[in-house]
């Protein structure tokens, strides 16, 4: 597949060139012309002390509450938490479908939060794959049209050796002229995948992947899942309420009243413990700086 790298993508999304690397910094990419540079050690993505604040009549509900966490290139994080958790929140602040009300997101030492809409919305068709549980298929479309169309998004070319890559990628090479209708729901989930991995993304946001299929079929997702970040350095985040779905995950992320209670590798993070004991939030945290 084709690579799109820092440099592409910050253009894409600024229209500026990449900015000139301070003095002692660690360059983590070099392309043709240009050089990115990783500032202060940061990781691939790093939130830091990001609140997400909503105003209900004369009351602040917090979606997330100074959450600070950092994500290496090529990791598998599955994120978990009842409802009302604050984890879609934290979903929706990675790829960058919505914004902070304080705090700092650093992707690849960039602060992205406060780019204008019109460069976050390149950054997120260069740089980000979703899926989502209700897969978002077009019922009279095939399954090689549902891939292609991120593509003419982006005005790529050689859409269709590119889309007939990511379905191969999926196992679906053979079922490139079917439509939804003739396909089970792992199928229908795979060429959902496939869509989001022909823009060549650096990172896979995946909400609920697996929600409403059965316990093999969320294997065989969770397998190609496994695969993207093993073989392609992928970084995938999923959010997801199923053990057994996270357990595929190389680390994982406990929330609960919009902050991160327990972070870790998933077989720890998995094994059973004693009831916490997080106090409420307090009246003033997270204070919009908007």
């Amino acid at each position: 597949m084709v690579e799109v790298g820092i440099a592409d993508w910050w253009f894409a999304a600024t229209g500026h060139a990449v900015p000139t690397p301070p003095p002692g910094a660690a360059v983590i990419s070099s392309e043709p012309g240009s050089t990115l540079v990783r500032r202060d050690g940061r990781a691939f993505l790093a939130l830091e002390g990001i609140s997400k604040v909503y105003r209900v009549g004369e009351h602040d509900i917090y979606g997330l509450a100074d959450v600070s966490v950092s994500i290496e290139a090529g990791e598998f994080v599955a994120v978990m938490g009842p409802s009302g958790s604050g984890k879609s929140t934290l979903m929706n602040i990675i790829g960058c479908l919505d914004r902070p009300t304080a705090g700092d997101y650093f992707l690849d030492g960039v602060e992205v939060s406060r780019l204008p809409d019109l460069s976050r919305a390149r950054l997120r068709r260069m740089v980000f794959g979703f899926v989502f549980q209700s897969y978002n298929l077009i019922p009279r479309s095939t399954a090689l049209q549902q891939v292609e169309l991120p593509l003419m998004y982006q005005r790529a070319s050689h859409r269709r050796e590119r889309a007939m890559e990511a379905l191969s990628l999926v196992g679906l090479a053979d079922r490139a002229w079917q439509r939804p209708s003739q396909m089970s729901g792992g199928e229908q989930q795979r060429v959902a995948i496939a869509r989001s991995l022909a823009v060549s993304p650096r990172i896979v946001v995946a909400d609920e992947p697996t929600g409403a299929l059965d316990s093999r079929t969320s294997d065989e997702i969770m397998e190609i899942f496994t695969r993207l970040t093993q073989e392609r350095g992928i970084t995938v985040v999923m959010v997801t309420h199923e053990p057994d779905v996270a357990q595929f995950s190389q680390r994982l992320i406990r929330m609960r009243d919009g902050r991160i209670v327990e972070d870790g590798p998933t077989d720890r993070v998995l094994q059973p413990r004693q009831p916490d004991d997080i106090p409420p939030l307090a009246p003033s945290e997270g204070r919009a700086h908007e």
